[in-house]
């Protein structure tokens, strides 16, 4: 996903963005902080959301947004994801009490908004096209 993005920003002549794809464990990891901190249908497959917001937290400069995009919580979000594929699917979506909670536990933000920003239409194990819709937290650091 990071090389279509990545290819993304090139054929559009985007310079003012750079694409970080790695595996972040530590708040000192990169040494330098980012005015935007983007995850793109990422969070469901972390085993401990509440951690990976407050890591991400530290790399959000000051004034600068977290922006996590990642499918709602519904009765059919389980079928995002093909069942032979829902090995590292933590969560079948997200509640938006949860995303703000896990944002405002972190103490790092000014504002915590969680809204619905598109859908995504797949196709089920069944066959059946299913409409699952995705939301984004959007945290604006202190």
């Amino acid at each position: 996903m990071c090389e279509v993005f990545q290819h993304k920003v090139d054929t559009k002549g985007i310079d003012n963005v750079s694409v970080w794809c790695l595996t972040l464990d530590r708040e000192d990891q990169l040494g330098q902080t980012f005015d935007v901190v983007f995850m793109n249908l990422t969070l469901h497959h972390i085993e401990d959301p509440a951690s990976i917001i407050r890591l991400l937290a530290h790399y959000v400069a000051k004034d600068g947004y977290l922006l996590i995009f990642d499918l709602v919580k519904t009765d059919i979000s389980p079928l995002f994801h093909p069942r032979s594929k829902w090995d590292g699917v933590f969560f079948h979506g997200f509640t938006i009490d949860e995303l703000k909670a896990w944002a405002n536990a972190t103490g790092s933000f000014s504002s915590v908004e969680v809204v619905q920003v598109y859908t995504v239409d797949k196709v089920d194990d069944e066959g059946c096209m299913r409409t699952h819709p995705v939301q984004v937290l959007k945290a604006k650091k202190m």
